[in-house]
């Protein structure tokens, strides 16, 4: 069985919620933030979402470079989502240009670090990315065997 939802964000500022919910939606993965900024959205289609009785989840776009910076970005994502209720995961979203000439290496450790910063706190994790950076840019196959 198929279910609708939508990725939602600032770049979504005064979505239809009412529309979407009468054309199928049934959840909404939200931008938390990004480097260490909320979302200036967040609040209000969190509130909309759940008005609605949609399933949430949330993500957080990462900047990080290294672990340190992975880890704070991660500490910043649970700050943004400290006392809601998701229905899905939250994830990490990476996929930024200004990272991938990283490494392989350096990107994985960089996940790890933010998963474990966000399981630690009791949130179930996954990651985010497209089909080019989970084949080639970090070791997509492998963190996919502990991340969903």
């Amino acid at each position: 069985m198929k279910v609708f939802g939508i990725d939602i964000s600032t770049w979504q500022k005064g979505y239809p919620y009412d529309a979407a919910n009468s054309e199928g939606v049934k959840f909404a993965i939200l931008r938390a933030g990004f480097s260490q900024t909320k979302d200036n959205q967040f609040e209000t289609h969190y509130a909309n979402a759940k008005r609605l009785g949609w399933g949430v989840g949330a993500y957080w776009y990462l900047y990080a470079t290294s672990v340190s910076a992975a880890q704070a970005e991660a500490r910043a994502f649970l700050n943004v989502i400290k006392g809601k209720q998701f229905d899905y995961p939250v994830y990490l979203d990476i996929e930024d240009r200004s990272l991938r000439s990283l490494g392989k290496s350096t990107l994985d450790s960089i996940v790890k670090a933010f998963g474990e910063v966000i399981e630690s706190a009791g949130y179930y994790f996954g990651v985010y990315t497209n089909l080019d950076w989970y084949r080639n840019v970090i070791s997509g196959a492998e963190l996919n065997k502990k991340y969903d």
